[in-house]
């Protein structure tokens, strides 16, 4: 089984031209995933939809978009540690389900930058990804706050951005809130819906 992707440059080393004259599929296998790359859609101009993969400290998620931004697949699942074959997993389903397609991967998250060499495809930083999602979608914001798995980053919104994390404490985060889950018996929609009858805010 396979996807096909294309990338927005030729394989490294490789000149458009030659791309446009090698063979059409060019295959990469591992942990029983492959991605079908053809190097012509580096040069003939096609509709593609784009996939993004987010690997996270404690999580992977899939999203692909149509050429309106619009979402027409996601999944968000725990790696457990096992970020490769979690990301093959998601990507064997994304292709039961929506067959032979073309699309144009971009990978990011603080676990994405080994993936991302493994497949050769582009690798964006999350905090250069964070803000222009921001700025593209919401662009009245002025400060935005990530909690992630094992940190959390505040993002100001100005003449300039700023972004400050919190890289020696893990309290406030998805860990965290996960670990509290698990003393109280519950999960993170759990935590969420008995917040919703607090009577007391600890400052």
């Amino acid at each position: 089984m396979g996807i096909m992707w294309c990338g927005p440059y030729p394989p490294e080393g490789m000149s458009h031209e030659a791309a446009g004259n090698c063979s059409p599929r060019w295959m990469i296998v591992r942990y029983r995933t492959r991605l079908t790359v053809c190097p012509n859609c580096f040069i003939k101009k096609r509709k593609m939809v784009r996939l993004g993969i987010d690997v996270g400290s404690t999580t992977v998620k899939l999203v692909l978009l149509d050429d309106d931004n619009n979402i027409v697949y996601s999944k968000y699942e725990r790696h457990m540690s096992n970020v490769f074959e979690k990301a093959g997993e998601l990507i064997r389903e994304l292709r039961e389900l929506k067959g032979n397609i073309s699309v144009r991967p971009v990978i990011t998250g603080s676990g994405g930058l080994s993936l991302a060499d493994l497949f050769g495809i582009r690798f964006e930083q999350e905090v250069i990804a964070c803000s222009k999602a921001v700025e593209e979608l919401i662009p009245e914001t002025d400060v935005a706050i990530e909690l992630g798995g094992e940190d959390a980053k505040i993002t100001f919104y100005g003449s300039s951005v700023e972004q400050r994390m919190n890289g020696t404490c893990a309290g406030g985060t998805g860990a965290f809130i996960d670990q509290m889950a698990v003393l109280l018996n519950t999960d993170a929609s759990g935590l969420n819906e008995a917040a919703k009858d607090h009577k007391i805010i600890y400052p």
